[in-house]
C-alpha cells in the first residue's frame, strides 16, 4: 500500500520529464503541423477586422466634399468663383489658340491646350432675378454649351454640342446674345466636298433646357443653294431652291428676317450676299445684340477662339469687361487729376511763400 501511495507522484515526474511511453521528441513534424493548425484560425478571425477598419478608412477618405458653395451678393463674384473653384478644376481653361483645320486633307488632332472652358456669361435667362450661367467649352472636336443654375450652388441643367469640327467638317461658329435669346451663327465646310453651310440658329435658355427657338439655313452643294426656314411659330420648314444666277436677295432677305421676327427679336438690318465660293452670307443687325464668343479664322494661324466675356480678366479679379475706350479715359482723367493736383500743390505752394 505505501508503494501505491507515491504512484502518483512517480507518474506525475514521469509525465513533466518526457519519458512516458510512446512520447515523441519535440521537433517531430506532427507537433509542427499542430502548431500551424491551431494558429490558423486565429489569424483567420483578426484579417477580416483589419480589412473592415482598412475599407472604413478607405470610404472615408474617398467620400466625396459636400461643402456648400457660397453665396455673394456680386454676380460677377458668383460668376468667378464658381468658374474658378468647381468648373475649372472639371474641364480645365483653354487658351485662345485652336488647330488648324485645313492641314492635309481631313481634320488634325487639336493640342490638349485648346480643350477647356473657352467662355462664362451670367445672365438672368429666367426672369427670376436671379442669373444663370451660360458655359462654352471645348473638348477638342466639339463646342459644347451648358446652363448651370447658380441658386443652389452649381447645378447643371442643360448642356448641348452647337458645333462640332469633325467628319471633315469645319466651323467657324460664332455666339451671340440679345435680350433673353441665345443666337448661334455657323459657317461649315466639307472637306472633300463643295457642300457649304450658312445658318443662323435661336435658342431659349428655360428651366428646362435649351429649346431651339428658329432656324434659318442656306446650304449650297452641287451648284444649288437651299434655303431652309423655320420660324419659332411654326413646326413647318419652307425650303427655297435657287441656283447661282436665279438667286434672289429680298427674298432670301424677308425670310431671314420672319424667323428673327417670329423670336421676338427686333431687327435692325438683314443682308445677304453670295461673294463666291458656295459660302453664302446671311447677316443681321439685332437690337442690344452682343457678342460671346467667336472662331475666327486668321491667315496662314489657322482658327483662334475670340472671347468677349472677358473670363481670363475675371478670373485674375480685374474688370468683367475692360474696353479701350473706358480705360484710355481713365488714364486721361488720372493725368488730369494728377496735373490739378499738382497745379493745386503749385498754387499753394506759392500762396504759403507770399
Amino acid at each position: 500500500m505505501k508503494q501505491l501511495r507515491y504512484f502518483p507522484i512517480l507518474l506525475s515526474f514521469l509525465l513533466l520529464t518526457g519519458c512516458g511511453a510512446g512520447s515523441k521528441p519535440a521537433s517531430d513534424a506532427e507537433d509542427d503541423i499542430i502548431v500551424i493548425t491551431e494558429s490558423v484560425p486565429e489569424t483567420t478571425q483578426t484579417e477580416p477586422e483589419t480589412t473592415e477598419g482598412t475599407t472604413e478608412e478607405v470610404t472615408e477618405t474617398e467620400a466625396p466634399t459636400t461643402e456648400p458653395i457660397p453665396q455673394f451678393d456680386d454676380p460677377a463674384e458668383q460668376l468667378r468663383y464658381v468658374v474658378e473653384k468647381v468648373l475649372v478644376p472639371e474641364y480645365g481653361l483653354s487658351d485662345t489658340g485652336y488647330f488648324d483645320p485645313e492641314k492635309g486633307d481631313a481634320v488634325i488632332e487639336p493640342p490638349k491646350s485648346t480643350q477647356g472652358i473657352i467662355s462664362a456669361f451670367s445672365h438672368d435667362f429666367f426672369g427670376d432675378d436671379t442669373p444663370e450661367l451660360l458655359l462654352i467649352r471645348s473638348d477638342g472636336f466639339h463646342l459644347i454649351c451648358g446652363l448651370y443654375d447658380l441658386t443652389n450652388g452649381c447645378e447643371l441643367i442643360d448642356q448641348k454640342i452647337f458645333s462640332s469640327n469633325e467628319n471633315n467638317v469645319v466651323a467657324l461658329p460664332s455666339f451671340h446674345i440679345a435680350g433673353d435669346q441665345l443666337i448661334l451663327r455657323e459657317t461649315t465646310r466639307s472637306l472633300g466636298s463643295d457642300k457649304r453651310t450658312t445658318s443662323i440658329r435661336l435658342v431659349n435658355a428655360t428651366d428646362q433646357g435649351f429649346i431651339q427657338n428658329g432656324c434659318a439655313e442656306m446650304q449650297f452643294q452641287d451648284g444649288e443653294f437651299t434655303l431652309q426656314c423655320t420660324p419659332s411659330d411654326s413646326t413647318d420648314t419652307d425650303k427655297s431652291t435657287y441656283s447661282a444666277t436665279s438667286l434672289d436677295y429680298n427674298e432670301i432677305s424677308y425670310a431671314v428676317r420672319d424667323v428673327l421676327e417670329s423670336a421676338g427679336l427686333q431687327v435692325e438690318t438683314v443682308r445677304t450676299a453670295y461673294p463666291g465660293g458656295g459660302v453664302f452670307q446671311m447677316e443681321a443687325e439685332l437690337a442690344g445684340e452682343e457678342l460671346l464668343f467667336m472662331v475666327d479664322s486668321v491667315p496662314d494661324s489657322g482658327t483662334f477662339f475670340l472671347d468677349n466675356t472677358g473670363l481670363r480678366d475675371l478670373l485674375d479679379g480685374k474688370n468683367t469687361k475692360p474696353t479701350k475706350p473706358d480705360d484710355e479715359d481713365a488714364e486721361d482723367e488720372d493725368a488730369d487729376s494728377a496735373e490739378d493736383d499738382a497745379d493745386s500743390e503749385t498754387e499753394t505752394e506759392e500762396t504759403t511763400e507770399s
